[in-house]
């Protein structure tokens, strides 16, 4: 399977998964009437699956904070969003 998710009247609404062709997952989110909506997570393709980028979508845009991982799981950075436009960066050290 490449790619779940629910529909109403032809709209994607709700729960949706998306998979990578070796088998891992590569998204996950919530629709709501055809826009992202809610928390969302995307995957690394390669070895375990692990986590790479992490954010909220309001209404289809990113709203909140955005976290991106490196391979290992460790922060790299975090990115504030309000309506779609990015309002603060903020870098992570890298001990």
């Amino acid at each position: 399977m490449i790619e779940q998710g629910n529909y109403l009247n032809g709209v994607k609404n709700g729960s949706y998964t998306k998979w990578f062709s070796n088998g891992l997952k590569r998204v996950e989110g919530t629709y709501a009437k055809g826009m992202k909506d809610s928390i969302w997570n995307y995957y690394f393709k390669n070895g375990t699956g692990s986590l790479r980028i992490s954010g909220k979508f309001n209404n289809g845009k990113k709203d909140g904070n955005w976290i991106f991982y490196d391979k290992n799981g460790n922060i790299r950075n975090k990115i504030n969003f309000q309506k779609g436009n990015q309002t603060i960066k903020e870098k992570q050290s890298t001990k």
